[in-house]
């Protein structure tokens, strides 16, 4: 997740007890796979990396981003591919991994997260996996050649806006070669009206922490 690097208040001891409880959780759900995909205290402060795509690690709570997989409508997920952009150290792949996916791919830019996601993947084990193929990608996201499957995205403001506009561009031109069904899912969306500049994507379903957004070949 990109965060703005302007100065802040001083946080709320509502927000700090946030904070706390999503560290916990992360920690929890990390021991319980093997993994760790908690950052660090370098990697939560505001930096860009080469690739100018980043500028702070902050992964996805596991509780919202289960609620947003949950509220996928998508009735055979055996025939899509799920591709978590700005996968960081994986923990999306892993929750990704609890649903019957054909295969889950994450696309990372940043060389240390990378290869900390490929070292999670050799050591992940949960029983509750369902999904046999993990592979992690280094890679621009404004690079990133998309499959021709189905796909389900997952994006939790991986990048800031500048990056996020030929990202889209990108997809929309995927979408032109190979109609296909496609699922977007937008966690804690601040980007929504850059993913609303794709004609080609409809909102399905929005609620304050997620935005659900198909294709014309989505199966509904």
């Amino acid at each position: 997740m990109s965060e703005s690097t302007r100065a802040t208040p001083w946080p709320s001891a509502g927000r700090l007890a946030a904070e706390w409880a999503a560290r916990v959780e992360g920690a929890w759900f990390d021991y319980r796979r093997g993994i760790v995909t908690a950052p660090t205290a370098e990697e939560r402060r505001p930096q860009r990396g080469p690739s100018d795509d980043w500028s702070m690690y902050i992964p996805a709570r596991p509780a919202s981003a289960r609620a947003a997989l949950q509220a996928l409508p998508v009735r055979e997920p055996r025939d899509y591919t799920l591709i978590d952009i700005g996968s960081g150290k994986g923990r999306v792949m892993f929750l990704a991994a609890e649903y019957p996916f054909r295969r889950i791919v994450g696309v990372e830019s940043v060389g240390e997260l990378h290869a900390a996601a490929e070292r999670n993947i050799q050591r992940y084990r949960h029983r509750a996996r369902r999904c046999p193929s993990i592979e992690a990608v280094h890679a621009r996201a404004q690079d990133y050649a998309w499959p021709a499957d189905p796909l389900v995205l997952f994006f939790f403001n991986p990048f800031p806006a500048d990056v996020m506009a030929p990202v889209m561009q990108r997809l929309a031109r995927s979408m032109e070669q190979h109609p296909r069904p496609i699922w977007l899912i937008l966690l804690f969306p601040e980007l929504a009206p850059i993913i609303q500049s794709v004609t080609t994507l409809r909102l399905h379903q929005q609620t304050r922490r997620h935005h659900i957004y198909a294709s014309a070949h989505a199966d509904r």
